[in-house]
């Protein structure tokens, strides 16, 4: 019975360790300092929900669409987490549906 890895397990150990820290928590620790710094912290409550203008007026674009959008959420969960959602309209359908699952 070893107490003590081997060099060769203990390089592996390290190097794993080091990718993990560098892959995600880095990310992390600077995406939250740059919110931090910014001092103008996001609020899901208080977000702009207007449009973005992506899509052409439904009366003038006569065909059926359907059409997938994804977006970075609010504050530090947009690090890593988006919020996708589904627009679609029938041919000649004057205005767009939207379906969008929270949960």
């Amino acid at each position: 019975m070893r107490l003590l890895p081997a060099p060769y397990e203990t390089r592996v150990f390290h190097f794993a360790l080091l990718a993990f820290v560098l892959v995600f928590l880095a990310p992390i620790a600077a995406s939250a300092a740059f919110y931090y710094l910014r001092n103008d912290i996001a609020d899901w409550r208080t977000a702009d929900r207007s449009s973005a203008g992506l899509l052409p007026p439904a009366a003038k674009h006569p065909e059926a669409d359907v059409r997938v959008f994804s977006a970075r959420t609010v504050s530090w969960r947009g690090i890593n987490v988006s919020h996708s959602w589904i627009v679609v309209k029938g041919a000649d359908d004057r205005a767009y549906q939207r379906f969008e699952y929270t949960a």
